[in-house]
């Protein structure tokens, strides 16, 4: 849309207010933003993190994190520093400083972080491991060889927990 002052006869150029702003990380870098009614099949790896409101069919490889809207869709694992889940995720979910499972959000996976946030109303059907990693594509820590010496029990003490579990809700 182009105006003209009647004063200057240079045109203003406005640009339409729905012009959607570049996403930045927090750290001042630039998102990867995959919108709505996008779909995309395939591995992705990426160094920065990514929103996701359209859909994903696929493993997701991230150094930084992930961020699912309320109408992304995930169908595969999920790798990354951190993953916050608003929309859907069908696959499991690894990692290496905190999941968040919104009240809007859905997971049907296995989730292994060592911080893990869930919402109440949000739907969850599998199992939570919450373990220390170094690094986002790193495996799970090994359990302690049990001391022979020692006499063991196959039990944990009463009230403690054990940071495993399975958790199933109601859809909604």
């Amino acid at each position: 849309m182009t105006r003209f002052n009647k004063e200057d006869e240079n045109p203003v150029v406005s640009t339409p207010p729905s012009a959607p702003a570049s996403p930045r990380s927090p750290g001042g870098g630039r998102n990867t933003y995959i919108g709505p009614g996008v779909k995309i099949k395939g591995e992705i790896s990426a160094d920065t993190e990514i929103v996701v409101d359209g859909e994903v069919e696929g493993r997701l490889e991230l150094k930084e994190g992930l961020v699912v809207g309320s109408k992304g869709v995930i169908h595969g694992d999920v790798v990354a520093r951190s993953v916050q889940v608003g929309g859907k995720v069908v696959g499991n979910v690894r990692s290496a400083e905190r999941f968040e499972l919104l009240q809007s959000g859905r997971i049907e996976g296995d989730v292994v972080s060592p911080r893990v946030v869930i919402a109440e109303g949000a739907f969850f059907k599998g199992n939570v491991e919450m373990s220390a990693q170094q690094a986002p594509s790193s495996p799970a820590p090994r359990p302690p060889v049990p001391d022979k010496t020692a006499p063991s029990s196959d039990r944990a003490a009463p009230g403690a927990s054990t940071g495993t579990g399975t958790a199933t809700g109601d859809p909604k």
